[in-house]
């Protein structure tokens, strides 16, 4: 620090400086009165600095003026003040606010506006005022400053987005409460992520548009608010749209929330603007004159219910009610109130019916008036309930799924198709228990082969170039003996996905009986497989089914559809030429006819010639419960005996057939037949056994299974 002595006169003289009252040195005078000290100590902020001068004499000069000396080692700071986060224009008027602990104005300073070039604003206001230009979406801002001592401050950050989109929609679940009162509506809704704030509007009409629609409250923050100017009896309609936090609402307004605060003690309607209404007398609803209930009624998509056959769309309409407690009021009604829904204009109201939906499961609803003129129906209930339209028809034979007037094996493939789903193909839903599962399929089965047209006519053959063949061979399970049983596989070979086939086998009695039908392996998934009908001379309703989708990348099929064991009574040869295929259909995965053709039976070779021998055959059926046939043959006059043993080689029962004649015991009214009881004439356990032929010398045994 530097100074001069004022009118110096030569005189040798020196200097003591303080700081703040505290002594920083002496130093000395030069000729021209100028001094100077190497250092002084000062504190941040204000320092007072004064001097005086002292003669050889020790004679002191006055002090001098105090100089103020500020020293300052503290950041300025600038800040942006009320800057929103999101605007809906391209230009904003930002303000800018400069501290600093001197009191005095900023040096410089600067603004950077998305890295581009810096902005010079004005320092002589420590508010300062400057429009911004910004780009459409996120815009980085950045400010620095410069005080008076050097001092440069923390960069100050901020983003703003311009953003003049609305949000792409409005919430879309509103619920309706009341107040302890029961005389205030509380009007709540789910978050929209989007939004900041949220109008809602309220009208007594349905609010499809915002226009000519009074705003109930502005600018909500919550996602609840509670309606105090409300009159009881009286419908009323809310709809809320969401702001943006630019500030920018949404176009339309969200699904409408009908309202009615109904009283006990005095009743009241429930209307919606298309006529459907509730209606219920005093103490209707509840013999507590003190309640009340928000009733609200939605009209329902329907995904929003389980699925039904022949239902309406547009007619589900939801009878909903919250108690003042803020529960949902489930009770039953005091007395009947009466319910009115509106059927479309293009419909016969002899061709509907109603159903109400009870414990998940739709039933159908006694209607007690029908308004022809109104186009209305009204029933008697006991309970808020969601109801629907239906077409009377549609409920009639529900195991016809495709409504061809037949049950076949389309119709099993449709349910297949949506086994699992809920809802998902309503017809296929044939029990109508909202799941479609293996109690449809097995209602579809037990129905199959029905036709419902007024003449049962012959099958309509399509002239189409046939896509798979159907071939038949067969195979002996025993190719040394004459009592062999024949094993009939019936195949297909296509090249697309088979989804399901049904057909009946038809043969002479007199030449063949049937031992059993076994599902072969055409399908590598899960299958359904129909239980055939054996009737004498012909099996009817042979059939599978895949269940589940397709796998569309299986193109090629060639495989087995089913198997038919037969015993023959005659030469195999000539018993084979009375086998042909019937009513065969095979259907894809859209559940379409695919054409097919029809092969001989091939193999013939690898059947055995048919001399009489001694012979045990397989029994049949087998396994059985509770009775079983067992054939043979005997080329000699001969005492016959069947003796049936258990697995642990006791015997269980013997069968004495007496003296045969030489020749062929294979039919059922020939064959040795075991009514599956013992020695004491008690039915057997399931399990395995052995029975064992004796005739002369003759002895053969095989095993059979009782399955219960």
């Amino acid at each position: 620090m530097s100074g001069q002595i004022a009118d110096y006169n030569g005189k040798k003289v020196e200097v003591e400086i303080f700081v703040n009252d505290k002594p920083m040195g002496i130093v000395p005078v030069d000729k021209d009165g100028n001094f100077e000290i190497d250092r002084i100590l000062l504190k941040s902020g204000v320092n007072k600095v004064t001097s005086f001068t002292r003669s050889r004499a020790k004679l002191q000069s006055p002090a001098s003026p105090a100089q103020t000396v500020f020293l300052d080692r503290t950041l300025p700071k600038i800040k942006f003040v009320n800057l929103p986060d999101q605007i809906d224009q391209p230009k904003i008027k930002a303000q800018v606010k400069f501290s600093d602990n001197s009191k005095t104005s900023a040096e410089s300073i600067t603004l950077m506006v998305n890295d581009k070039e810096p902005i010079e604003l004005p320092t002589d206001k420590n508010m300062i005022t400057k429009t911004i230009s910004l780009k459409e979406g996120k815009n980085s801002l950045a400010l620095s400053a410069v005080d008076a001592a050097g001092n440069v401050s923390k960069t100050y950050k901020a983003t703003v987005t311009v953003d003049n989109k609305p949000p792409d929609a409005p919430p879309v679940t509103l619920s309706g409460r009341l107040t302890y009162s029961g005389t205030e509506i509380v009007v709540g809704w789910t978050a929209d992520p989007d939004a900041k704030y949220y109008n809602l509007y309220r009208s007594e009409m349905p609010i499809t548009e915002l226009k000519n629609v009074k705003r109930r409250k502005g600018k909500l923050r919550k996602t609840e608010f509670t309606d105090s100017d409300v009159d009881v009896g009286t419908t009323y309609y809310y709809a809320l749209t969401s702001i943006s936090a630019s500030g920018v609402e949404s176009l339309s307004p969200s699904e409408n929330l009908n309202v009615t605060i109904l009283s006990a003690r005095k009743g009241g309607t429930a209307v919606m603007a298309n006529g459907t209404r509730i209606t219920a007398s005093s103490k209707s609803i509840s013999k507590d004159s003190t309640m009340y209930a928000a009733v609200s009624i939605e009209n329902l998509i329907d995904s929003d219910v389980p699925g039904f056959a022949g239902s309406i769309e547009g007619t589900i309409y939801r009878f909903s009610a919250v108690s003042q407690d803020g529960s949902a009021f489930k009770s039953k009604f005091a007395k009947s109130a009466k319910v009115t829904i509106p059927y479309p204009s293009f419909e016969s109201s002899d061709d509907l019916s109603v159903y109400a939906l009870s414990n998940g499961k739709w039933k159908l609803k006694k209607v007690s008036k029908v308004d022809k003129k109104r186009k209305t129906f009204t029933m008697s209930t006991r309970y808020f309930e969601t109801y629907r339209l239906v077409e009377t028809a549609a409920q009639a034979n529900s195991w016809d799924v495709n409504r061809d007037e037949a049950v076949d094996i389309l119709d099993l493939v449709r349910v297949s198709n949506a086994f699992g789903a809920k809802g998902l193909d309503t017809y296929a839903d044939v029990d109508r228990s909202g799941t479609i599962d293996i109690l449809d399929l097995t209602l579809v089965a037990k129905h199959f082969g029905e036709r419902y047209d007024s003449v049962a006519g012959a099958p309509v053959i399509k002239l189409a170039t046939p896509r798979a063949d159907i071939s038949m061979s067969i195979e002996t399970i025993e190719p040394v003996s004459s009592l062999a049983q024949v094993s009939l596989s019936i195949n297909v070979a296509l090249n697309e996905q088979l989804k399901g086939f049904q057909f009946d086998l038809k043969y002479d009695p007199n030449l063949l009986d049937v031992i059993g039908v076994e599902e072969g392996n055409v399908f590598q998934g899960s299958s359904f497989w129909v239980e055939p009908r054996l009737l004498d001379g012909r099996i009817e309703k042979i059939a599978s089914v895949e269940i589940g989708g397709s796998d569309e990348s299986v193109t090629a099929t060639t495989a087995k559809m089913a198997t038919v064991t037969f015993q023959p009574k005659v030469d195999i040869n000539h018993a084979l030429e009375s086998i042909h295929l019937e009513n065969l259909k095979l259907s894809d995965s859209k559940a379409s006819l695919i054409p097919v053709r029809i092969k001989s039976i091939d193999n013939l070779n690898r059947l055995v010639d048919s001399n009489l021998s001694f012979a045990l055959g397989q029994n049949f059926p087998n396994p059985f419960n509770p009775e079983t046939w067992i054939p043979y043959l005997i080329e000699e006059n001969q005492t016959v005996t069947i003796r049936i043993y258990s697995a642990a080689g006791k015997l269980v029962r013997e069968l004495d057939l007496g003296f045969k004649s030489a020749g062929s015991y294979i039919s059922r009214h020939k064959a040795a037949y075991w009514d599956g009881r013992n020695l004491r004439g008690e039915e057997v356990a399931s399990g395995i056994y052995f029975y064992e032929l004796e005739a002369g010398k003759f002895n053969a045994t095989k095993k059979m299974i009782i399955l219960k």
